[in-house]
């Protein structure tokens, strides 16, 4: 009796990666551990360039790959000392975040007595690439729709951040300066009323169905964590190219408000510091030191993430909620009842109750999208489309396919 072999989509689908045995292929695990870190370093040493998009320091600045040279070479022209101090202060940052990284991978035996799980280390990076590679080829799509349409193809490619340039250009031109701060106190003022904006989506992306499923859920699917390993925080299409002009244009209308030149220095700056603290938000093996560490525990509370952070990807329910970060000291958590202290010990983390997931990066990267399109076809009637789209976190519709989850356990 013959048998059916399942075809190569089927396969990719359903296949999951195994479960590897302890301290299996440690060399190339080492190597891909390693280009992680650099990988993070690099991205996030041009990350201030990419935050133009959601702070509005640019103030109507083209944004474009070269702009970052450019300001560095600007401020070595007008001081070389603040040129210098910029370049040595992201030096150390990027040596903090490899070494960090590595030692959050490295470390993971001596601190939880197991070596890192392969499985974990495979997965969620995987899930990462394909969030990019989907972006790219939404990117290229707008392209290909743009010269069906007559335009130029770069300028579909371009779509999304002509679009955030074009919102700051508005912003430039109609939002008035309302009082004019110093330099420095205009940074802290915009940057943490812009936490807010921030808290805001980030709750709203564990109460809001759509948003979880789609654009935020695979950033807490780690049951163990290093800061390289871990998927983006908000990263999906179509989600995030629709999402980024209002986040960005709100950031922006609070830098003008209190400022009329851009805030570009002050951001690098703040943002090479930032990384520092921020990896022990997501780093497993690290919990326990930054724990005990006053300075750890002191920077993470200032720059609303770090060790405090780490909370918030506890199993246990209603972690979810604790310490969203945004703005200063977690401003916005202790205004709206969300701020928890550090754990007294390590909590164990990933979705609420540690559900048992497919190992299969494609099927994790798509579920939430999938699953949203199965209850739209198996949810007939408009009431009851409008709750799949727009509901809660907690509604499920009588049709329903959780295509990331195989079942729970017992609750935590």
């Amino acid at each position: 009796m013959s048998s059916t072999r399942p075809s190569l989509l089927s396969r990719l689908w359903n296949g999951e990666l195994p479960v590897f045995s302890p301290g299996a292929y440690r060399v190339p695990a080492a190597c891909l551990t390693l280009f992680l870190g650099s990988s993070l370093a690099i991205a996030l040493l041009l990350a201030p360039h990419n935050d133009s998009l959601f702070l509005g320091p640019g103030l109507g600045l083209e944004s474009d790959p070269e702009m970052l040279p450019r300001f560095y070479a600007y401020i070595s022209a007008q001081h070389a000392w603040l040129g210098y101090g910029l370049i040595a202060l992201a030096l150390v940052s990027a040596s903090c975040i490899v070494g960090l990284s590595a030692a959050g991978y490295f470390g993971h035996k001596n601190a939880l007595g197991e070596h890192y799980p392969l499985r974990e280390h495979l997965t969620f990076p995987a899930i990462a690439l394909m969030e990019r590679v989907l972006f790219a080829a939404a990117v290229v799509g707008l392209g290909v729709v743009g010269w069906a349409l007559g335009w130029d193809f770069g300028v579909g490619i371009r779509l999304v951040n002509e679009c955030a340039v074009q919102t700051d250009r508005w912003v430039n031109a109609t939002v008035p300066t309302l009082i004019e701060l110093p330099y420095a106190l205009a940074f802290f003022v915009s940057y943490g009323l812009a936490g807010f904006v921030h808290y805001g989506l980030h709750r709203a992306s564990h109460e809001s169905r759509l948003l979880w499923l789609m654009f935020h859920r695979f950033h807490h699917m780690p049951t163990v964590m290093f800061s390289a390993s871990v998927p983006p925080v908000f990263f999906s299409v179509p989600l995030f190219a629709v999402l980024i002009i209002p986040y960005h244009l709100a950031f922006a209308m609070l830098t003008k408000l209190v400022c009329d030149q851009p805030l570009y220095f002050a951001l690098i700056v703040y943002k090479l510091v930032y990384y520092v603290p921020d990896i022990w938000a997501h780093s497993t093996a690290l919990f326990e030191s930054g724990r005990k560490s006053r300075w750890v525990r002191w920077s993470g509370f200032f720059l609303s993430n770090g060790i405090y952070h780490y909370r918030h990807h506890s199993s246990i329910e209603g972690d979810e909620m604790a310490n969203l970060g945004g703005s200063f000291c977690y401003l916005p958590d202790l205004l709206f009842g969300t701020f928890r202290p550090v754990p007294d010990k390590l909590p164990p983390i990933g979705l609420t109750n540690q559900p048992e997931l497919y190992y299969n990066p494609i099927r994790l990267a798509l579920s939430g999208m999938a699953q949203i399109v199965y209850e739209l076809r198996h949810n007939p009637g408009i009431a009851s489309w409008l709750r799949i789209v727009f509901g809660s976190v907690y509604y499920v519709p009588p049709n329903s396919r959780n295509y990331a989850i195989k079942g729970y356990g017992p609750a935590l």
